[in-house]
């Protein structure tokens, strides 16, 4: 039996010394028969291993192992303990987490699982997501999705907004093929499982209640600057250049700063977070309630948002059932008319603001340019909805037969979002935007049945884990766009959007719905014997509804096996190594269609005609039909080392992955006809990508109460595109310009190339090689070496400025550091990340050079340089003179905290107090205002573009107290 006194049902005992052995019955009682003096092993998943001297009548308590429950992982549809997982998983525990404001508990995660890239530009609170990708690029994005897959509690989410950081107990990352394989055809990105808090207590104090209470009050504070002129230095161009720039001046006096007019001089958040858990023998529960407002450092931006949470467990039928409860529910706001910092940060800082003749109030910009403090004030723009997720779970213990459940699982999830928007008629300056009036409706419903068989079993040193299933996922999703303008005050706004111009020539409405099935079927089988010999297979066979008409059902395969070194005989007695295993792994993995409806043709609406004295509506083709359409295919190796060495104070692990992606999806031109559009979706590419991924973990110190841990990751990864064509097919590839920049007087530039043999992220452009007298870059041409190897014309050598390669938007490699230092009740974080070697491309500085005459705000980098006689003027043409090493190194997190215990307290089990801030500092070569910019994009990778929300530190003290 356990501490509460249940039966422990298949617990495994072993004779030693012989392989005589047996398992508990569903009453938790066992017999056999041994030699005299015999000494009896018993053992449990979760349970400490116990030896005792064989007796006539035995009564065992099984206690429960701290350690082992601390390290186990979910794996998806099970759990193991961590030195049984032969697949790449990183398990990141509660404690663990990165402490500070998140959007999103993505954020959690940071720079803590080495291979997970996890970047975020601005401190935009009502902007929730994250650029997230894990081992680099497996897809080019056309017709799928790069996002990992999100588990929560069991279900397939397509949003995890809606649940609050403070109620997650773990988040387990499946980085591998042979990890992912058992998700099918939504494997390929990775999968992120995140397990939330359950009841807790101690079960034989009638039901016991805790009381958990924390929260924390955050200022945000702006971080980085623009590179732009301020008032005073636009006003001192010309010294400030030596003469080679003019300030255009319009007014001898104003000096606007707009963006201090467009901020905060500080923004606040303050999140709170009351839960209540307890548990007994048959019932277990937690309820919680998180609340959140956060001010964004832009004016009219900020977000609030009320999660409440019920998770419970229950025991029925005398242990033949158990029942599985969880509801959630989240309501937000988001105030996101916040302005274009943009335009702030590049208009001219001479003009004014405010203009007392203007209908608005405001001074109107000459030109095609806006105010932007008239565009923050009278514009309004928000959005509101609602997430509900509930799941309920029902296990049947086949008692006579210990270790094997019949399960069922069934969860809904729906989000209702609104989004209104509404322009003041005094923004009389833009006759197309003023009075104008909209609103949006999305709703998404997510619907999913499950019923799966599983079964533990241990014998003689065997232990078997297995489980068979069936899914069935429904996606449904509806959307409606009404707009309107010319309403008679600006009361009307978006509250009766029909009350527009009589004539309804501005009235607009649009909709749409869809919906699409996933079904599946999938086996896995968990072997090891004695620990030390592992073994992991599985396979999903899923079917999607998106798929071509041939192609509707896939298969996902995976096999993983390791051997723990550490469990051999030739290793006991040593103490230097407490755990040496090593694991390979083979996997086969899908990437869903994100969108429904494309393998069929679709038509589009083609215009009107006149006819018969009315017009008449025609249609076209939108879409061809591809009865061949189907999943990316992802083939994957992991060979892999875990290790703790010394008393563990010394641990990580090392991974080794070659991924082969196929059947990659991409646009190809078609002939017409026979196709009837001149566009065609197919499967036909292929990449590849490689990587080296090590976590370590040491405790350098460890002495009189102090206490230092240092956990270092590090990941390389480097990918190449191998083929976009199959001329068999007719599918011909031709090069795919990429990483488009819309700028003034530079409109539609080209930065980067998707093109067979290179990397995404590679950057095409010019390179130069000086700058003349005048401030002019002078590029590399074209020489007989390249008119020989075909990449240019005769013509063409010693002439043309060359087209080539001039960098990398990816890093050669990520890593983060985190150190945590304990003194009895104190405890101090430090938290670093960075990349190391990718190149950034400066937009405003490339786009907002200095001109001869200079009419708006400058980037000041090329300013100051023009003085010294090595900076340029404004370049019509991209060119490596505007990529800067993207290098960084960021001091994440600063957390210091103290707990006091109260022993033998009655009320009150411990209260903690914390300090921390974040975005502290980042040491970097880059000139904008911050390195860290989105490398996980097919498009626009390692492009810092002009537009952008003010990064910023936050400062926050918390509390945390646990009563009762």
């Amino acid at each position: 039996r356990d501490a509460s006194g249940e039966p422990v049902i298949g617990a495994s005992i072993l004779e030693l010394g012989t392989t005589n052995g047996t398992v508990t019955d569903i009453d938790g009682n066992f017999s056999m028969t041994v030699l005299a003096k015999a000494r009896l092993q018993f053992s449990y998943m979760g349970y400490q291993t116990q030896e005792l001297d064989a007796a006539p009548r035995m009564d065992i308590v099984l206690e429960e192992d701290s350690y082992a429950l601390t390290e186990v992982v979910a794996i998806g549809y099970g759990s193991q303990k961590k030195k049984e997982v032969t697949g790449s998983v990183a398990s990141i525990k509660a404690e663990d987490f990165n402490v500070g404001v998140k959007t999103n508990p993505v954020g959690l995660l940071q720079g803590k699982v080495a291979g997970l890239s996890i970047s975020r530009q601005g401190a935009d609170p009502t902007n929730t997501g994250y650029n997230i990708q894990i081992r680099g690029f497996s897809t080019l994005g056309k017709g799928t999705g790069s996002s990992p897959l999100y588990i929560v509690d069991g279900v397939p989410v397509s949003n995890i907004d809606n649940v609050a950081p403070e109620e997650i107990a773990s988040m387990d990352v499946l980085k591998d093929g042979s990890a992912a394989a058992i998700y099918g055809t939504r494997g390929t990105n990775g999968v992120i499982i995140i397990t939330t808090k359950r009841g807790s207590g101690d079960a034989t104090d009638c039901g016991k209640m805790q009381v958990d209470y924390s929260g924390f009050l955050s200022v945000s504070l702006p971080r980085g600057k623009t590179g732009m002129a301020t008032p005073e230095q636009y006003r001192n161009l010309s010294k400030l250049s030596g003469n080679r720039v003019t300030p255009v001046l319009n007014d001898d006096e104003t000096n606007t700063d707009w963006m201090a007019e467009m901020m905060r001089p500080a923004a606040l958040t303050h999140n709170h977070n009351l839960a209540l858990s307890g548990s007994t023998k048959k019932f277990g529960y937690r309820a919680s309630l998180t609340f959140k407002d956060a001010q964004g450092i832009a004016k009219k931006s900020g977000r609030q948002e009320v999660i409440a949470k019920i998770a419970a467990n229950q025991k029925a039928l005398d242990g033949w059932l158990d029942l599985q409860y969880d509801l959630s529910y989240m309501h937000y706001r988001n105030d996101i008319q916040c302005g274009d910092f943009k335009q702030a940060a590049t208009l001219n800082p001479t003009y004014k603001m405010l203009d007392s003749t203007q209908k608005s109030g405001y001074f109107v910009i000459p030109g095609t340019e806006q105010n932007p403090i008239m565009a923050q004030q009278l514009k309004e723009k928000y959005q509101t909805g609602n997430y509900f997720r509930g799941s309920v779970k029902a296990s049947v213990n086949i008692k006579p037969v210990p270790g094997l459940k019949l399960n069922a699982f069934a969860a809904i999830e729906e989000g209702d979002n609104y989004t209104y928007y509404y322009c003041s008629q005094n923004f009389a300056e833009d006759p197309n935007e003023a009075g104008k009036a909209s609103r949006e409706t999305a709703m998404n419903l997510n619907q999913l049945y499950e019923t799966t068989v599983d079964y533990a079993g241990a014998w003689n040193g065997h232990n078997l884990v297995a489980v068979v299933g069936f899914s069935y996922q429904n996606f449904f999703g509806d959307y409606s766009k009404t707009e309107n303008q010319g309403f008679p005050t600006d009361n009307y706004k978006y509250y009766s959007i029909g009350n527009g111009q009589s004539d309804r020539q501005k009235l607009i409405v649009s909709s749409y719905r869809n919906s699409n099935v996933l079904a599946s079927t999938f086996a896995r089988l968990n072997y090891n014997y004695e620990e030390r010999y592992l073994l992991s297979a599985s396979v999903r066979c899923e079917g999607s509804s998106r798929f071509g008409t041939n192609h509707k059902w896939g298969w996902f395969p995976a096999v993983s096996a390791g051997w723990r070194i550490s469990g051999e005989n030739f290793m006991s007695g040593q103490a230097w190594c407490n755990d040496l295993k090593m694991r390979f792994g083979f996997g086969v993995t899908g990437n869903n269609l994100g969108e429904d409806l494309r393998s069929l043709q679709l038509l589009q609406s083609g215009g009107t005609f006149w006819y018969g004295n009315k017009y008449i509506d025609t249609y076209t083709v939108a879409n061809n039909a591809n009865p061949n359409l189907r999943w990316e295919k992802k083939y994957e190796y992991n060979l892999g080392v875990d290790f703790a060495f010394l008393d563990n104070r010394l641990s990580g692990t090392l991974d080794l992955y070659y991924r082969d992606t196929k059947d990659l999806l991409w646009d190809y031109d078609v002939p017409t006809p026979p196709y009837q559009y001149n566009k065609l979706l197919a499967n036909a590419g292929r990449i590849a990508s490689k990587g080296i991924e090590v976590s370590l973990t040491g405790v350098p110190v460890k002495l009189n109460g102090w206490e230092w841990t240092s956990t270092w990751t590090m990941a390389f990864n480097n990918n190449k595109i191998l083929t976009l064509s199959d001329p068999k097919l007719g599918f011909n590839y031709t090069t795919q310009l990429s990483g488009s920049v819309w700028e003034e007087g530079k409109a539609n530039t080209t930065t980067q190339k998707i093109v067979e043999g290179e990397s995404v992220g590679t950057f095409y452009g010019y390179k130069h090689i000086g700058i003349t007298t005048d401030g002019q870059l002078v590029y590399e041409k074209y020489t007989q070496k390249d008119y020989e190897n075909g990449l240019c014309q005769k013509d063409d050598v010693g002439k043309t400025d060359k087209l080539q390669a001039i960098g990398s938007a990816q890093p050669i490699f990520t890593y983060g550091w985190n150190n945590t230092i304990r003194w009895k009740n104190l405890d101090i974080t430090l938290f670093f990340r960075g990349n190391v070697g990718n190149k950034v491309f400066n937009v405003k500085r490339w786009a907002f050079g200095p001109k001869k005459s200079q009419g708006g705000n400058v980037f000041m980098k090329d300013v100051f340089e023009l003085a010294q006689g090595t900076g340029v003027y404004s370049q019509k043409f991209f060119s490596d003179y505007y990529l800067e090493d993207g290098s960084f190194l960021k001091l994440d997190n600063v957390t210091v905290g103290y707990t006091f215990p109260f022993k033998n307290n009655k009320y009150i089990q411990s209260v903690r107090i914390h300090a921390t801030a974040e975005n502290v500092f980042t040491i970097t070569k880059y000139s904008g205002i911050d390195p860290d910019v989105n490398t996980s994009s097919v498009w626009d990778s390692g492009i810092d573009a002009s537009g952008f929300y003010p990064s910023v530190c936050n400062v926050m003290v918390g509390l945390g107290i646990v009563l009762f």
